[in-house]
């Protein structure tokens, strides 16, 4: 019985489907009727291809500025961080230096007042 059916339902849908040889034709017919309409389409989708190329190059080249962007962003975040470190060092000696100097401008020796005084001028 599914045989039979699955038969009659192919036969069915063979009889029923256009064949391109009546598509082609009634393509051809329209056509004549609307041949400026067929051709305003064609050039249409010709345009929109064309746009789309277009939209295409300019994504290729979006990507590339992103790509880019992102390496020197990369990069600058390394400069960043490595000036981050030297300016982390310098806070630490600057630390040791000021410590120095309160234990120097505590002394009463007029000596070292002088050196002192000499080398905030020189500075």
């Amino acid at each position: 019985k599914k045989t039979a059916a699955m038969n009659h339902s192919a036969a069915v849908t063979r009889s029923d489907a256009p064949h391109d040889a009546d598509i082609e034709n009634n393509y051809d017919g329209e056509q004549g009727q609307n041949g400026s309409s067929s051709l305003n389409q064609l050039a249409l989708i010709e345009q929109q291809d064309e746009t789309l190329d277009e939209l295409g190059l300019a994504v290729e080249r979006v990507g590339g500025m992103a790509t880019n962007i992102h390496e020197e962003i990369g990069y600058q975040n390394k400069v960043l961080e490595e000036m981050d470190d030297d300016l982390a060092d310098a806070e630490e000696q600057l630390g040791m230096v000021m410590g120095k100097l309160g234990k120097l401008l505590k002394t009463k020796n007029k000596w070292q007042l002088r050196t002192i005084l000499a080398l905030i001028l020189i500075v």
